[in-house]
This record gives structure tokens, C-alpha cells and sequence, in this order.
């Protein structure tokens, strides 16, 4: 592990000016402010630089996490507002994947995931959340599938989903419950929502 992170940090010390690129650069700075070994001076500089040159939501989304684990907020929630209208801008393409495998679906999940992550409020997490559902995608990559998958149990850790009952029993911060046929046969079956938010509630069999 200390073997990666160095890996990651002399990556940084020899990266080459970029335009519209700049990916590597954005996860090798978000892991090492994860582990504390990140230079403050390099995330302010690509924040406060270079940070229109960044290709993609993700990399933008992953520049603010890093500085948000060292508590600049202000500048982290800069950079997922960026990362939030790329997603956003006009003419963006939902369906395809890029050269470096990522696509829409990935970025909107992955901003997701690290606004989560950091409590960005630059972020409307209910209208990507919407969106990222109506998309529909079928065919997922890898990359789309896990990010998906990190999207939700974040945002299941930031919701803290309380007060949701199924006959008087708290379902508590994960609210599933499955019903087999004994439960089904005994009526009335009573879900009830008690916390101070509103809550979906999806039945599937």
C-alpha cells in the first residue's frame, strides 16, 4: 500500500501540463489527501489553475474530495459545482462510453458518491439521484456498475433513513425488509414513515 501511494505521489511530481485531460491526476491527488500524504499546495493549485482543464465531472468531482479531507470546503464545493454543470452542460452525450471508459451514467454517479462522501451542499444530490434513476442504462461497464453501486450506499450513509416502520418495527438506518409468505398472510401489513423527511418506497417481488 505505501508502495502504491508513493507510485501515486511521484506520478504527481513529474506530470506534464494538460488541457482537457488530467484524469490520473485527480485520482492520484484524492487518494493521497485520503491518506493525509497529498500536498495542499498542489490541490489549491489545480483547483485554483487548472481547473477548467479537466476533462471530466469524476476528475473535477475527485479534486474536491481531496480538498475537502483537508477542510477547504469552499474551494471542494467550487469544484463540484464544475463538475455538476459538465454533467449539465448542453449537447452531452448519456449513451456512449469515452476512450478512457467513462460515460455519463459513471461521471453523475461518481459526483454523487463524493459530494456524499464530504457533505458538499454544491451538489443537488435529488436531481442527479432522479436523473441517474430515469436513465435506465441496461449495459453497464464496470466502472458505471460500481460507481452506481458506491452512489447509493453513500448516499444511504449521508440519509441516515430513520423512523421508517413495517408493523411497528424500526427498519433503521438500512431500511429493507423482505416479507416471505407467513408475513403476507397475517393483514394488515402497516409501513409507516415517522422521520421528519419524505421516503420512496419500492415493493418488488
Amino acid at each position: 500500500f505505501t508502495s502504491a501511494l508513493n507510485k501515486l505521489q511521484n506520478k504527481l511530481n513529474y506530470a506534464p501540463d494538460f488541457e482537457n485531460a488530467g484524469q490520473d491526476i485527480a485520482y492520484a491527488l484524492m487518494v493521497l489527501a485520503r491518506e493525509g500524504k497529498a500536498s495542499i499546495g498542489d490541490l489549491r493549485y489545480y483547483a485554483d489553475v487548472k481547473a477548467q482543464e479537466f476533462a471530466t465531472p469524476m476528475a473535477l468531482a475527485q479534486l474536491g474530495a481531496g480538498l475537502a479531507f483537508y477542510g477547504d470546503q469552499a474551494r471542494a464545493d467550487g469544484l463540484f459545482l464544475l463538475a455538476q454543470n459538465a454533467i449539465d452542460a448542453p449537447g452531452v452525450d448519456t449513451t456512449k462510453w469515452r476512450s478512457d471508459f467513462g460515460s455519463w451514467y459513471r461521471d453523475t454517479a461518481a459526483v454523487l458518491t463524493l459530494a456524499s462522501e464530504v457533505s458538499s451542499t454544491a451538489v443537488n444530490m435529488t436531481d442527479l439521484s432522479d436523473r441517474l434513476a430515469a436513465a435506465s442504462q441496461t449495459d453497464l461497464s464496470t466502472q458505471d456498475a460500481t460507481w452506481s453501486l458506491l452512489a447509493v450506499r453513500s448516499a444511504m450513509d449521508a440519509a441516515r433513513i430513520g423512523g421508517v416502520t413495517v408493523n411497528g418495527e424500526d427498519l433503521g438506518p438500512t431500511p429493507v425488509r423482505r416479507l416471505d409468505a407467513q408475513d403476507l398472510s397475517t393483514a394488515p401489513i402497516i409501513v409507516e414513515n415517522s422521520g421528519a423527511q419524505s421516503t420512496d418506497l419500492v415493493l418488488t417481488t
